[in-house]
């Protein structure tokens, strides 16, 4: 709805959006977080959130709820729309992993992130863009607030992901990790492997994102060695070579394809490689040290918009 209005410019995007904002406030518990998901009855007009002591930091479930928020003030004004999204930062920050992660989910009861089998506490999530989103996050809070607690954290996050790297005959990441950084699986199809699955594409854009922020080439270095590892591992999917994809999961320590069903460890299914959008953002690794194009004048840039 935002898109909508800051393309065409009207107000109606902007109203339709508040109504969903009205929403979302009612929502927020006092510790500023939100449900994964909530139930409306229409005849008491009340909500009953869904398993309110596990909040879900994956599947953008705090991140998209606080972004809203911080634009509708930025448009609005309105100091409601401020302090919703302060306390959705708050909670961002409070539910920071120790080693700089966040987890699957926050055990409200127990105060401590979770994976998904929540036996796995303080665990590191890549799945779903749990880590990637409250990166992008706190990085845009310090960007508004000049607030140096937000980029401290977006910095921890970022030597996270570079330790999370995976470095073996098998090169990339895994979805979740335990709190020692060691692979964890989660549900019976996604193994402690490396993966091309949810949130894979974010993870090297955040570590270069970290680069453009600090000039740390340190931070480029496992996306190089995962870019040149893909392109070795590319299965081409016609004659000519011209067109490629991978498979989902890959074993760290032989660098072998695999997929897992039920939790049973079975061979590829050879039909079953996607390019994913994957060959663009190796273009991106590659280009990351170029000088960006100089920004368009003011004119020209409204004419292209």
């Amino acid at each position: 709805l935002l898109n909508g209005y800051f393309t065409l410019g009207e107000m109606r995007y902007v109203e339709a959006a508040e109504r969903t904002a009205a929403t979302l406030m009612r929502l927020q518990a006092p510790e500023g977080c939100w449900p994964y998901a909530a139930t409306y009855d229409p005849e008491t007009k009340t909500f009953e959130k869904q398993t309110p002591n596990a909040v879900g930091l994956q599947d953008h479930v705090q991140a998209h709820p606080t972004l809203l928020l911080m634009l509708l003030h930025r448009i609005t004004g309105k100091a409601a729309y401020k302090e919703a999204a302060d306390k959705g930062l708050a909670f961002i920050l409070r539910t920071q992993n120790p080693n700089g992660s966040w987890s699957h989910h926050w055990n409200v009861e127990a105060g401590i992130g979770e994976a998904a089998q929540s036996k796995y506490k303080n665990a590191g999530e890549l799945n779903d863009d749990a880590t990637q989103d409250h990166m992008t996050m706190v990085l845009l809070a310090y960007r508004v607030t000049g607030d140096v607690t937000y980029l401290a954290a977006f910095l921890r996050a970022a030597d996270w992901v570079k330790s999370a790297f995976i470095d073996k005959k098998g090169k990339g990441w895994a979805q979740q990790y335990d709190e020692n950084n060691v692979p964890i699986p989660a549900r019976h199809f996604e193994p402690p492997a490396i993966s091309l699955s949810e949130g894979a594409r974010s993870i090297p854009r955040v570590l270069m994102l970290a680069y453009g922020v600090t000039g740390d080439r340190g931070y480029l270095e496992p996306c190089r060695k995962w870019r040149q590892w893909m392109l070795d591992n590319r299965v081409f999917t016609n004659d000519e070579k011209t067109a490629w994809g991978w498979h989902t999961y890959y074993d760290p320590e032989t660098g072998e394809p695999y997929r897992m069903v039920k939790k049973e460890r079975l061979p590829v299914d050879p039909k079953d490689v996607r390019e994913g959008g994957v060959t663009s953002l190796l273009r991106e690794i590659a280009d990351v040290e170029k000088p960006r194009p100089a920004p368009l004048p003011p004119e020209e840039y409204a004419r292209r918009q």
